[in-house]
Formats: C-alpha cells, structure tokens, sequence
C-alpha cells in the first residue's frame, strides 16, 4: 500500500477515534462502538472486511460511511442482522445518503421499562374539595394488549400504528404476566 493510500485509511485505534468524531458530528447519540464492536460488525457483514496490510489491517471511508449507516438504522430500530442485509452492496453514494437520513427517535423498551409510572387517585384526598384536587384525564382510549390484558392511557383515539407500537413495546410485560400467572396455577 502506497503512502497516499495508508493516509486514506486508518488502523483499528484510529479507526475507533474517526466513529467516535463522526457520530458526534452526525449528531447521533450513544456510545461509539469500540474495537471489538467494530471487528463484530466485520464478522456479521455490517461493515466490509478491513484491508490487511502487512500485520494489521486498514479502515477506510467506506468503512467510516457503513459505520454512520448503520447508526442511522439501529435508531430506527433495525437489527444488526437487517442492517447487514440492508447495507449489503451498496454503493458508496449510497451509503453517503443512508448515513445522512434523518430518523425520527424512537424510546427503546429499556427507557419506558425504567420510567416510574404517575399515580393519579380517583377520588379526592381527606380535606380537599373538588377545585383543589388535581384534574382527571378526561379523555382516555383503551387498548386491548392480550385477553384479560387492556391499557388505558390518556389521550384522543390512537393511529392504527400507535396502537401497535404499544402492544409491540408491552410484550415484555405480557411475558412476564404469563410468566406469574403460569407460576400461581402451580
């Protein structure tokens, strides 16, 4: 490899030092992937094999796009397996306009499995009158989970995906529901 060329490309510890730089300036949050990360998205075909040269290997560019394409996806809420299948032959182009596109955030199950739930209390505290407690939702739309399983929250009607992001994010509670409810008929 010709020294122009070992310019243009980075070993592993620059390589982890250009994502870090990069994903902060792409405004994608999180922390950057680390080396053995890195070499896993290798093993999986999210990012093209790096170049041996000698006895160490060399990133490029395309690696570096891969890496910010494949931070955009994960955002969105695909799989390393559908990123690998999804990045699979793309040109550089268009790497160039998967890394750029925008995706809208979604919260992870993790952070709405962490929040505390608000408690309202259906009727008035001892002492309080009706102008000082605090207001009832008035509007509230229920959503049928599983059978015997239905979430009520507080808002106008709910798009149909809406309505399927909910039950999708409460599958891990309905495991754990069925889960409970296996273990008392034992």
């Amino acid at each position: 490899m010709s020294a122009a060329e070992t310019r243009d490309t980075w070993t592993l510890d620059e390589f982890v030092e250009q994502v870090a730089t990069a994903l902060a300036s792409a405004g994608l949050t999180g922390p950057p992937p680390d080396r053995r990360t890195l070499r896993y998205y290798a093993t999986l075909g999210v990012l093209d094999r790096p170049t041996p040269v000698g006895r160490e290997v060399r990133y490029g560019r395309r690696h570096l796009l891969q890496v910010l394409a494949t931070r955009r996806l994960q955002a969105d809420g695909a799989r390393l397996a559908e990123i690998a299948d999804r990045l699979a032959g793309l040109s550089d182009d268009e790497l160039v306009n998967l890394a750029r596109t925008r995706v809208a955030p979604r919260p992870g199950p993790s952070a709405f499995w962490e929040a505390q739930p608000h408690l309202r209390m259906s009727s008035h505290p001892e002492g309080a009158s009706a102008a000082t407690a605090p207001e009832l939702v008035r509007h509230r739309t229920e959503v049928e989970l599983a059978d015997g399983v239905t979430l009520t929250v507080p808002s106008h009607p709910l798009t149909t995906p809406q309505v399927a992001a909910l039950r999708a994010a409460a599958g891990p509670l309905l495991a754990m529901l069925s889960t409970m409810t296996t273990e008392e008929t034992r």
